[in-house]
């Protein structure tokens, strides 16, 4: 999902004059390459700027020409997260996305107007960029009773970019044992740019969670556990949905003996 969050900096529907590929797996920043298949004129470098979706919000990019002789010709730039602007994100289309690119490469003059579905864009690293925007603190039981039991997992969330975004729900299951001891979730939470902790409530199934880990929660242990479900991330009129598959461990804390 954050790929295609992040890959609708530049792509959609077809044809277009290059190919594009979009690699996360930097930190601050993520590399969108142009591989053309035919000439594209002058050699050398591109200098210039992109808008996204016909937004008058222009970026100004460099890319580097990385191609060898006797392949298509490819440049790469780098785009930060913190650079991208708002009226790209409030033009989000769920079917596809169009870009335009106005320079120079290598000196002489080109503009490039690409469309692409989001299957014509490849997009790798999403896994390591999810685990670097997103990881569970941990998940700490706050009462441990047969009539109540209720857990709360806490989650570091990183927001790249300089303006906030609107989580418009969650929806997890806590497991142990390989069974569901509970479930949660929550409606509405704004994720400001930069890093965060998130709380997360979990109603706990008491006998469920005492069959899977009771004799390490009875004497204040932990227990190995996973947080399983989706956050869906409001982008305008649409919705992205982020899965949510985390590993950690339920601390019974000060509660053995209660």
């Amino acid at each position: 999902m954050l790929g295609l969050l992040l890959a609708a900096v530049f792509a959609v529907a077809s044809p277009s004059p290059f190919a594009l590929e979009i690699d996360l797996s930097a930190g601050a920043a993520f590399s969108a390459t142009l591989i053309f298949p035919g000439p594209v004129g002058s050699s050398g470098d591109f200098r210039g700027h992109v808008a996204l979706n016909g937004s008058p919000s222009e970026l100004r990019v460099t890319g580097v020409r990385i191609s060898r002789a006797g392949r298509p010709v490819a440049i790469r730039m780098a785009i930060r997260y913190a650079d991208i602007p708002v009226d790209w994100v409030a033009r989000f289309r769920p079917f596809g996305f169009d870009c335009r690119l106005t320079g120079t490469l290598g000196g002489a003059p080109v503009s490039w107007v690409g469309r692409f579905t989001w299957n014509d864009v490849p997009v790798s690293g999403e896994e390591a960029v999810l685990s670097r925007f997103l990881s569970l603190e941990d998940i700490e039981l706050t009462s441990l009773a047969p009539s109540r039991s209720r857990g709360l997992a806490r989650l570091r969330v990183t927001n790249p970019f300089a303006f906030p975004l609107q989580l418009a729900r969650s929806d997890y299951r806590l497991e142990a044992d390989g069974r569901e001891v509970g479930r949660g979730s929550t409606r509405g939470v704004l994720v400001r740019a930069g890093t965060t902790v998130l709380d997360f409530p979990i109603e706990v199934n008491h006998g469920q969670l005492l069959g899977a880990a009771g004799s390490a929660l009875l004497t204040g242990g932990a227990v190995d556990a996973r947080l399983v479900g989706s956050l869906t991330v409001k982008l305008s009129g649409d919705e992205v949905r982020v899965p949510l598959d985390l590993a950690g461990q339920i601390d019974a804390g000060g509660l053995a003996g209660r």
